[in-house]
């Protein structure tokens, strides 16, 4: 496979996200009826145990490859929105609520090094700009997205509608693994230049 190929199925691979980060402190107030103080000390543990990710998935990088690293995450990741979509106010407390948030984030957003680590090994110099500035660009298409996500909030209720971010989420999951025969297992050390 081509390395344009493989940078477009990385690029376009999860530019769909019905419930993205925007809807957050929404449900937090709907659902757990938090106040904008509360929800924001929660979305900073959230990100706080977001952070402790990184570190994790590079060196799980270092023994296993970047594609696999990034399968393994992301698989967290869907698992921990697909639990939030199971989430019933009534019964689970907001604690529970804390943990799949920051699987979610753990496994969603500890990977993105490696996939930029990767485009960076798979594309030739004078292409990277050009995929980069499409990956950016296909940022517009998740963005608007959230109006996918609205609708699905109005018409089904959040749980419904992270059920349906799970499985989009899953398929970048599936794009990912079948990419992992195709792309460098470990990066590419930089060449000293000649002198």
């Amino acid at each position: 496979m081509c390395s344009q190929t493989l940078a477009r199925l990385l690029t376009s691979s999860d530019c769909i996200v019905p419930a993205p980060a925007q809807f957050w402190s929404l449900y937090l107030r709907e659902v757990f009826d938090l106040d904008p103080i509360k929800t924001q000390w929660l979305m900073l543990e959230v990100m706080i145990g977001g952070v402790v990710g990184m570190p994790l998935a590079y060196l799980l990088a270092r023994f296993v490859g970047r594609q696999v690293t990034i399968v393994l995450f992301r698989c967290l990741g869907v698992w921990g929105m697909w639990q939030i979509s199971q989430i019933d106010p009534e019964v689970d407390t907001l604690r529970a609520l804390q943990f799949n948030m920051t699987l979610r984030l753990i496994g969603m957003m500890s990977v993105g090094p490696l996939i930029m680590s990767t485009f960076t090994d798979i594309l030739p110099t004078e292409l990277r700009t050009r995929y980069m500035g499409i990956a950016s660009c296909l940022g517009i298409i998740a963005t608007a997205s959230t109006i996918i996500g609205g609708q699905l909030i109005n018409d089904h209720g959040y749980g419904y509608t992270f059920k349906v971010t799970a499985i989009t989420c899953g398929i970048d999951v599936a794009i990912h693994a079948l990419l992992v025969p195709f792309l460098p297992r470990f990066e590419t050390r930089a060449q000293a230049p000649a002198r």
